[in-house]
């Protein structure tokens, strides 16, 4: 990473230790970025009765690493800001991945970037690994759903409310977002209230959900089996730590998230950890 392009401002930089394919040590200089930004408003409200304004400015502290993949460069960006909020996001750039074609006759599975020059149609597809412990380990995640109140109990037809169902075992982890319904789980402690007297929490907003379009028999479609759902959640093992298992290239599929939740062991008020899927359709 250098300095005033890839990183701006006051920055504090680490270096990563990493194996080489035989097993050798090789260090890579300034791979990980620290440092703060503006992050524009956080906070205002103007009181029409006094007429009086407040405002507060929002910052936040940002961790990166840019990966180099193939012909692709992923620019890994963690946010941490003032109000508690932590949002992650990817940048995908790089160069696209090209073919030739009769300029003029692209076929159906690509666009023509440039006369007689193919990119694919194609998808970016990630999994974060959350481990999560929200005022300790003993958390529960539960997963939240709006619906329209019944026409018989709401004459005006716009009264709505959410419904909150707690995942109790692995069996019910393996969970897709859902626009129609404001879908979103958050995590709590039940153990820990907070001023309202409710579980204190973290909300897990699925932003970025992708339709995989990949057929689950296909040897891909095996390997990435964790691409068909948006979250799973897992009791914690520390030797589960990959979604795709530990060996994924030229695997049978065994041995990652789906087999995970298999043992059906209990994720309730217990140690749990979320995988969350997310990407982007690159047509």
């Amino acid at each position: 990473l250098k300095l005033g392009c890839d990183c701006l401002g006051a920055i504090e930089y680490l270096d990563v230790h990493m194996n080489t394919m035989d097993g050798d040590l090789v260090t890579i200089e300034k791979a990980i970025c620290i440092h703060e930004e503006d992050a524009g408003l956080l906070w205002k409200h103007m009181d029409f009765r006094t007429e009086r304004t407040e405002v507060r400015r929002n910052r936040k502290l940002v961790i990166s690493t840019i990966c180099t993949v193939g012909n692709y460069d992923y620019a890994l960006y963690w946010y941490l800001y003032l109000d508690g909020t932590i949002e992650f996001e990817t940048k995908a750039t790089g160069v696209i991945n090209t073919v030739a074609c009769v300029p003029g006759q692209p076929g159906k599975y690509g666009r023509e970037v440039l006369p007689g020059v193919v990119g694919q149609i194609h998808q970016h597809i990630f999994c974060a690994r959350l481990d999560m412990s929200i005022d300790g380990d003993q958390n529960s995640v539960v997963e939240c759903n709006c619906s329209l109140e019944d026409p018989a109990e709401d004459p005006y037809g716009n009264a709505f409310y959410e419904t909150e169902t707690v995942l109790a075992r692995e069996s019910a982890g393996a969970r897709r977002a859902n626009p129609e319904t404001n879908r979103y789980w958050k995590v709590v402690n039940p153990s820990k209230l907070n001023y309202a007297g409710t579980a204190v929490g973290y909300k897990l907003e699925p932003s970025h959900a992708i339709t995989p379009f990949i057929r689950t028999d296909s040897y891909s479609g095996k390997r990435a089996g964790f691409v068909q759902n948006h979250l799973w959640v897992s009791a914690f093992d520390p030797e589960e730590r990959y979604p795709a298992g530990e060996y994924m290239n030229h695997s049978s599929g065994k041995g990652g998230i789906a087999d995970f939740l298999a043992q059906d062991r209990p994720i309730e008020n217990t140690d749990v950890v979320l995988w969350h899927v997310f990407g982007l359709h690159h047509p």
